[in-house]
């Protein structure tokens, strides 16, 4: 069951996935990075403008939308529901569709952008399907291909082989 992600879904991985907790990397820290992330991401045309406090808003977002699919991946439960708000209007086209899109100026209309598609996704079920690996060194955001949306990890081979390897040792350790 192969399901091909949209670029706008795809957005929303990569947009989470620019904090690399492993290497501790931050792709979007700066006023610079985050301009141009943007822009290369496709949810601003130029990286003028862009201020620390935007930096501030794009990190708070990223984290909110972690933990929000962490809380998907983790059978601990959800986590304290916060809000992050953004302007939205809605675009009608002649052709009949209609779809969300981030309102305002600079980035806070790029951030609207990038999670403009989360209802539409929530409604046909993709969603769901977009996950947190639970490794609390890893974090990594991924969409989960699996037939019963049961993936834990970002890959089996790597974050899922370090848990059951953990998980097998303090088994044993009193052997």
């Amino acid at each position: 069951m192969a399901h091909e992600l949209s670029p706008s879904i795809q957005r929303i991985l990569d947009f989470v996935n620019t904090y690399d907790l492993e290497d501790r990397t931050d792709m979007i820290d700066t006023p610079r990075k985050l301009g141009s992330w943007l822009v290369a991401n496709g949810a601003m045309m130029e990286p003028a403008g862009v201020t620390a406090a935007d930096v501030d808003d794009a990190a708070r977002l990223r984290e909110l939308l972690r933990t929000s699919l962490l809380a998907k991946t983790n059978a601990a439960g959800a986590p304290e529901s916060e809000s992050f708000s953004l302007p939205m209007a809605l675009q009608v086209s002649t052709d009949g569709s209609a779809h969300l899109a981030g309102a305002g100026k600079g980035v806070t209309s790029a951030l609207g952008h990038i999670v403009a598609p989360i209802p539409a996704a929530v409604a046909d079920g993709t969603w769901e399907r977009l996950k947190v690996c639970r490794n609390e060194a890893c974090h990594w955001a991924f969409y989960d291909r699996s037939r019963n949306r049961s993936r834990r990890w970002c890959t089996m081979e790597v974050c899922g082989n370090r848990e059951k390897t953990q998980v097998f040792r303090q088994r044993h350790s009193g052997d």
